[in-house]
């Protein structure tokens, strides 16, 4: 009995530490109940229709996604799977072969493969609960950052515990739950709290948690995240700088490095990649964000009944908490400017009030999506606020200053609602959402008013933060998407790989989306990234498909079937609610004939030697020329076309003509005459291969997935044109020798082969390798210098 008590007493006296970060923990599971309890799945890929029209094999049944950006379907998710079955297969996955004529994957920072909140999906691939999992797991580390962050700036208990739910359930981490930058900007406390701990108690341990907080936030994505990252924590240095002090600033400084050094494998090669390719957006960087009419989504989750508008509605901050920051102001983390100045100017600015235009004009900012990218600064401003009003909640200012301090809230509600209100009027598309969507949070604002009023006991305070979580949850759908493998080879994939793998496909109508087919093996010359090779983007948008724009993607209209009407319904909701210019460059689409000469000879040139088309197309190609064309797979899914004239993966051009660039190349291409067979467009010396050759090339081996080898014969000494991206670091052999590569009709790769049979290699290595290998061991001894010189004993925290 004795030592019952005295477990009892010990298990009371660490109560404000665990006991809010189970709470944190708690909320953050039943958020997700649906994946507990209803076997449902937040994959992305579970709604997407790249492997069939209806989406995953055998789905039936439908809910819906908490996310309005679907993108990770055909980038995050099955890039992890293409990455780990490179790695399972002994092959570091620097290349993807099956996208384009090949691109980075390790150079890609959105596959993100060094997070450690990636390591469960490359471990588990093919298990969906290992995304769903990690999906989880991000917020979890959100909570719970924020959670600690708020103890050591001094709130405990409900308190600490509404920091952490207000973070991780914030608006933004909802909306894009399944994209690849959440794995760098929900370290964010983290950051702040590592290097107050470097600062303050310069420790072994503090500096190791900085260096593995900061080389997780770089590695986390895009750079975006860890740039907002970066600049916010150099904020929280200077709000802290007293209590620091010079020393303590110098070390946080200095421990910061070998996260760099650690991660420059990563950040050099896309680098690299990014100075090689374009990025698809057409948008004003940095003077982007939500109108008054979007903005309204800050308070209210969505405010308007067209599912249509969710992606430009602003994601929910939540009014309860944003009444409890009030609530707390003038006391405690309130009363000092820091962390209302990051709220006030981060959502300023994602609202486009006056007089925030000038953060977007900042270096840096002026390159970032600040609708998105902006969120997470000012997030986790408003969860320590809020917390810290829970902290305030009973005190003897009463219910007149309560009021006084909810003033400010009513009063944005009612600007906002009528700014909405006039939007949902004034569009044809939007209406307002059902009141009990516009009432209900007002309700919890006034239940929580009250409730911080008459706060005396503790169980008041958990009160608080059982609204405020309440009020994030709900604006959680009911029900998500069934469980399904959204990676189950469908049949037709299936009989494509029983002809032959090495062929290149061409998917259109919605089937097979980009990335999905390298999870499958398949060769597609589709492709969608945040940026992409230039050479290639030309290429596509000039000879295959008119309707490719901006950015060469292959949507479920490539063909044309995207009717006018529908461009201009989505231009309306766009500007009404958002000021981003993704959009403003579409157009009607154009009705691509597939068997006209152009695109024909240029899907000939690329190695595309099937069409993948919807099941319904199955009566249109019968009327395709049988001396061109052959239907080799056919059902209510899909049908696949074999094409006739396509050229092999490599062949040898009858003549070689030298350019100065892929614009010369491209112009001499479009020509009425231009054959891909008979004349290839070489960007090098053309030397003494330029006479007629004959000769046969086949591709014998794909040893690794930036490798190919291919067994040539040649009549004479020629150019090999292998259909390849010469991109930097690709290198060429001949029976074993190193020879040079040049590029060949704008987008493709060529070397020159003497009279023979020869064995060719091409093979991918990155440039920045080395560089990133030797920056990774000065970043280690760097770091046992400091570990070496740090000191045990930590110096007490103080908040100003």
């Amino acid at each position: 009995m004795t030592s019952f008590a005295s477990l009892a007493v010990r298990v009371r006296a660490r109560a404000p530490a665990w006991l809010p970060l189970a709470a944190v923990l708690g909320v953050v599971l039943a958020a997700f109940h649906p994946l507990w309890l209803h076997g449902d799945s937040c994959m992305a890929a579970q709604a997407s229709p790249g492997v069939t029209l209806r989406g995953p094999v055998g789905a039936a049944d439908y809910g819906q996604l908490p996310l309005a950006d679907g993108v990770a379907a055909y980038i995050d998710e099955p890039q992890a799977v293409l990455a780990a079955h490179q790695i399972a297969s002994g092959h570091w996955p620097w290349w993807n072969p099956h996208n384009g004529l090949g691109v980075p994957l390790f150079g890609n920072w959105q596959s993100s493969l060094l997070s450690p909140l990636r390591a469960l999906v490359l471990w588990f691939p093919r298990s969906t609960w290992a995304f769903d999992l990690t999906y989880v797991l991000r917020l979890v580390v959100a909570g719970l950052g924020a959670c600690l962050l708020a103890l050591r700036l001094g709130l405990h208990g409900a308190a600490a515990a509404t920091a952490g739910v207000v973070f991780a359930l914030t608006g933004y981490f909802l909306r894009f739950l399944s994209m690849h930058h959440l794995n760098g900007e929900v370290w964010l406390p983290w950051l702040w709290l590592a290097a107050d701990r470097v600062a303050l108690g310069r420790t072994r341990g503090a500096i190791f948690l900085l260096v593995f907080v900061g080389f997780a936030t770089v590695v986390g994505g895009n750079p975006q995240p860890a740039l907002m990252a970066a600049l916010g924590t150099a904020a929280f240095a200077l709000w802290r700088a007293r209590a620091w002090g010079w020393r303590g600033a110098m070390l946080v400084a200095a421990s910061a490095l070998p996260a760099v050094m650690f991660s420059a494998s990563y950040w050099l090669a896309g680098l690299e990649y990014v100075h090689e390719s374009v990025h698809h957006h057409d948008v004003s960087f940095g003077q982007d964000g939500y109108t008054a009419a979007g903005a309204l989504g800050f308070l209210i989750p969505r405010p308007y009944g067209d599912s249509g508008a969710l992606a430009m509605v602003a994601p929910h901050f939540g009014m309860v908490p944003l009444v409890l920051a009030l609530l707390g102001l003038g006391v405690g983390l309130g009363r000092g400017p820091f962390l209302w100045l990051v709220l006030v100017l981060g959502a300023g600015k994602l609202a486009n009030l006056w007089g925030t235009g000038w953060l977007g004009a900042l270096p840096g900012l002026s390159m970032m999506k600040i609708f998105k990218y902006g969120y997470p600064l000012p997030a986790l401003a408003l969860a320590l606020l809020a917390g810290n009003g829970v902290a305030a909640a009973g005190t003897r200012a009463g219910w007149r200053a309560a009021l006084l301090r909810a003033a400010p809230a009513a009063a944005l509600l009612a600007v906002l609602g009528w700014a909405g209100a006039r939007a949902a009027a004034s569009s044809t598309t939007l209406h307002l959402a059902s009141w009990w969507v516009l009432l209900a949070p007002v309700a919890m604002l006034a239940l929580a008013v009250s409730v911080w009023v008459a706060a005396r006991g503790a169980w008041r305070r958990w009160l608080l933060v059982a609204l405020a979580a309440g009020e994030l949850i709900a604006a959680f759908p009911a029900r998500w998407l069934p469980r399904l493998d959204p990676f189950a080879q469908p049949e037709y994939l299936r009989r494509m790989h029983e002809r032959e793998a090495a062929s290149r496909t061409f998917a259109a109508g919605g089937l097979l989306v980009p990335n999905q087919n390298a999870v499958f093996g398949q060769d597609d010359i589709r492709l969608h990234d945040g940026v992409f090779p230039r050479r290639y983007g030309k290429f596509v948008r000039r000879f295959l498909n008119p309707n490719v724009r901006s950015w060469p993607v292959f949507t479920g209209e490539d063909l044309g079937e995207r009717p006018p009407e529908l461009l201009a319904i989505g231009l309306e909701q766009q500007r009404l609610l958002l000021r981003q210019q993704v959009a403003e460059s579409a157009g009607p689409s154009v009705v691509v004939d597939l068997t006209a000469s152009t695109p024909a000879r240029y899907f000939d040139l690329v190695n595309v030697e099937y069409f993948l088309l919807p099941g319904l197309a199955k009566p249109w190609v019968d009327g395709w020329p049988k001396d061109r064309f052959q239907v080799v797979y056919a059902d209510e899914t899909a049908v696949v076309v074999r094409r006739k004239t396509a050229l092999p993966r490599a062949f040898f051009p009858k003549r070689v003509e030298r350019v100065a660039d892929e614009d010369e190349a491209f112009a001499r291409m479009a020509a009425d005459d231009f054959a891909p067979g008979d004349v290839a467009f070489l960007e090098g010396e053309v030397g003494s291969a330029a006479e007629a050759v004959s000769g046969s090339a086949i591709v014998r081996a794909r040893p690794a997935p930036g490798d190919l080898v291919v067994a040539a014969q040649a009549s004479a000494a020629g150019w090999l044109v292998v259909s390849v991206y010469p991109y930097p670091g690709l290198r060429a052999e001949v029976d074993g020798q190193p020879v040079p590569l040049v590029p060949a009709d704008g987008t493709l790769s060529a070397v020159e082969v003497p009279r023979g049979r020869h064995e060719i290699r091409l093979s991918y290595v990155p440039r920045t390798r080395t560089t990133g290998q030797i920056l990774a061991g000065v970043g280690a001894v760097l770091l046992l210098v400091l570990a070496l010189r740090a000191r045990g004993r930590a110096i007490p925290v103080t908040v100003d």
